[in-house]
């Protein structure tokens, strides 16, 4: 389950991944960051990885590579407390098309103020 919301007065798109990803919850996301992308000129990213995620089959960058909106993109901010995830995000970090730093769940403050940075 995937849902969003756009931090208010901001470019900032929060998301949070709960284990699995439909079609429609992608396109409905594409749409959130066109807006957000329309209404800002760029957005970016706060996922966090619920307890009842995993690491999804494909990543959410993965859904979004190719694709005009990846390019309008700043940084993206991961916030889980799953010791595996945090260790294959920050390595798979390395080699994204943008800058992602990852963090705990009781950091999301700290996060967020990155990502406004």
């Amino acid at each position: 389950m995937l849902s969003w919301t756009t931090l208010p007065d901001s470019d900032i798109v929060s998301v949070v991944y709960n284990g699995g990803l439909t079609p429609a919850e992608i396109d409905g996301l594409r749409t959130e960051l066109a807006s957000t992308v329309a209404a800002h000129g760029a957005a970016k990213l706060l996922v966090e990885i619920g307890k009842d995620g995993g690491m999804p089959s494909k990543s959410l960058i993965d859904e979004l590579s190719g694709e005009e909106l990846l390019r309008k993109l700043g940084r993206s901010a991961v916030l889980t407390d799953k010791s595996l995830l945090r260790m294959m995000i920050a390595a798979g970090a390395k080699m994204a098309p943008i800058e992602v730093r990852v963090f705990k769940v009781a950091e999301r403050d700290e996060a967020v103020a990155w990502l406004r940075a």
